[in-house]
C-alpha cells in the first residue's frame, strides 16, 4: 500500500486512525500492527498531507512519525493544536530520538500524550491504541447519549407545553362549569329580591292612587288618613331599597366569581359564605334536574366567626363539594325503587385558631381504589362528558396549596361520604 492511500473501511461507526511517516516500510509495519482492531487506518506520508487529512474528517488517534522532512513531527502537532477542529485529536509521537528529557518535553509541548520509541514493541503499541480507541469509543457513546438525552428533553418541554396548555384549557372549562353552577344558583337568588321590588312598586303605586283620593276628599279625617298612608308607603320605600341592595349584592358576588379575582385575602364571616353556597348548588342543581330534591341539614357553630379568605376561591370550593354530593345521592336515588331519603349534611366548627367545614351525604359512597385518586387532576367518578375531572383537584389546591389548609375524606360504599375541609384563620 502506497503512503496517502486507505485500508478497507471495516464499518460504519467505526473509529479512525491516522498513520503519519515519510518512510513506506514504517506504515506498513503500524498497518500489520494494528490490522486486527476495529478500526479504519489512513496513511500520511507528510505532516502537509496528515493536516490535510485531519481537515477533512475526525480522528480518534494519529501516530506521528517526529523526524520527517519539510515539516517534523514536532510542527505538525504544534499546527493540529492550533486549529479548533484538531486540537483535542490525542497524538502519540513515534520516534527513533534519543530519549533524553528535551525531547520528550518538546513533545509534550507540542501537544503530545504520549511516546513510542523506535524499535517498537507491538505489544506497548497495540496497548497504546486499544485505550486510546476505548477512550474515543467512551467519549462517542457519551455524546450521542448527550444528544439523544437533549432530543428527549426538547420532546418533554413540547410535550410538557402542549401538556400545561391543554391543562390550562381544562382549568378554564372547569371554571366556566363552576361559573355556570354559580350562574344557575343566582338566578334563584335574583328572582326572589327583584319579585319583592317589582310587588311593592305595584302596591306603591296603588298607595300612592288612594293617597290622591284622600287628598280629593272633604273632611277632618283626611289628615289623619294621608299620615297612614304615607307612613305604609315609607315602609314599602324601605323594603324595595333592602331588596334591591340584596340584588346588587348578588349581582356584585356573581361578577368577582366570573372576573375569578378572588385571590385577595380579607376577613369573611364563615357561616354565610356556607350558607350561600349551599343555596347557589342546590338551586344550580334544579336548574339540571328541575325534579331533583333533598333534605338539607345544617349545624353551623355560631363561634366559628371569621375567616381569612379570598372568598370567591373558598365559594367555589364549598360549591363544587355540595354539587359532587348532590349528585351522589340523585345517583342512589335512581339506582334504588323505593324509601330511599337522600338527605346532604353540612356543618361548620370552631376550632379555635381553625374552622372546620364538613360536608356529608348519604349517597353512593366512593370505592377505595377511585378514593385513592380522588383528588388526582382528570380524575372523575362521573360518566364520561360529565365534568372534566378537575374540580376536586382544583378544590384541594386551592384549600392545600392556597390557604394551607387541609381536606380529608372519609367514605363508606352505599352508606356516605364526607369531605371535610380545614382553614386557619
Amino acid at each position: 500500500m502506497s503512503a496517502g492511500s486507505e485500508v478497507e473501511r471495516p464499518s460504519l461507526g467505526s473509529p479512525t486512525v491516522l498513520l503519519v511517516d515519510d518512510r513506506q516500510e514504517n506504515l506498513l509495519a503500524l498497518e500489520s500492527l494494528l490490522e486486527d482492531f476495529e478500526c479504519e487506518l489512513v496513511c500520511a506520508g507528510s505532516g502537509q498531507e496528515a493536516l490535510r487529512h485531519v481537515r477533512r474528517r475526525d480522528f480518534a488517534l494519529v501516530l506521528l512519525d517526529v523526524q520527517m522532512p519539510e515539516m517534523d513531527g514536532f510542527e505538525t502537532a504544534e499546527l493540529m493544536r492550533g486549529l479548533e477542529r484538531t486540537r483535542n485529536i490525542p497524538i502519540i509521537f513515534v520516534t527513533a530520538l534519543s530519549k533524553e528529557k528535551k525531547h520528550i518535553f518538546r513533545g509534550y509541548e507540542a501537544g503530545a500524550v504520549d511516546y513510542l520509541f523506535k524499535p517498537l514493541d507491538p505489544d506497548v503499541l497495540r496497548s497504546k491504541v486499544r485505550v486510546f480507541l476505548e477512550l474515543h469509543q467512551q467519549k462517542a457513546l457519551l455524546r450521542s447519549q448527550a444528544e439523544q438525552l437533549e432530543r428527549q428533553n426538547k420532546e418533554l418541554a413540547e410535550a410538557l407545553h402542549k401538556l400545561q396548555a391543554t391543562q390550562q384549557q381544562l382549568i378554564v372549562r372547569e371554571k366556566l362549569a363552576s361559573l355556570g353552577q354559580l350562574t344557575a344558583g343566582i338566578a334563584h337568588e335574583i328572582r326572589n329580591p327583584l319579585n319583592f321590588v317589582t310587588n311593592f312598586a305595584r302596591f306603591a303605586d296603588d298607595l300612592i292612587g288612594e293617597l290622591g283620593e284622600i287628598a280629593a276628599s272633604d273632611g277632618a279625617a283626611r289628615t289623619a288618613e294621608v299620615l297612614k298612608v304615607l307612613g305604609e308607603l315609607g315602609g314599602l320605600v324601605k323594603k324595595i331599597s333592602a331588596h334591591g341592595r340584596r340584588a346588587s349584592d348578588i349581582v356584585t358576588s356573581m361578577l368577582e366569581h366570573a372576573r375569578g379575582s378572588g385571590g385577595q385575602r380579607r376577613a369573611v364571616a364563615l357561616n354565610p359564605l356556607v350558607a350561600e353556597s349551599i343555596n347557589f348548588a342546590y338551586h344550580a342543581m334544579r336548574a339540571r334536574d328541575p325534579g331533583f330534591d333533598a333534605a338539607i341539614e345544617t349545624a353551623y357553630d355560631e363561634a366559628v366567626g371569621e375567616v381569612r379568605m379570598a372568598p370567591t376561591e373558598i365559594s367555589r370550593v364549598f360549591i363544587n363539594l355540595i354539587d359532587n354530593a348532590f349528585y351522589a345521592l340523585m345517583e342512589r336515588r335512581e339506582s334504588e325503587d323505593g324509601g330511599y331519603r337522600p338527605v346532604l349534611r353540612v356543618s361548620t366548627e370552631n376550632l379555635g385558631d381553625r374552622a372546620r367545614v364538613r360536608v356529608r351525604d348519604n349517597g353512593t359512597g366512593i370505592p377505595p381504589e377511585v378514593a385513592a385518586n380522588l383528588f388526582s387532576p382528570f380524575h372523575t367518578t362521573k360518566p364520561a362528558g360529565v365534568g372534566t375531572g378537575l374540580g376536586l383537584s382544583i378544590s384541594r389546591e386551592i384549600v392545600v396549596g392556597s390557604h394551607q389548609g387541609e381536606v380529608e375524606l372519609a367514605t363508606e360504599i352505599g352508606s356516605f361520604t364526607e369531605i371535610s375541609v380545614t382553614l386557619p384563620k
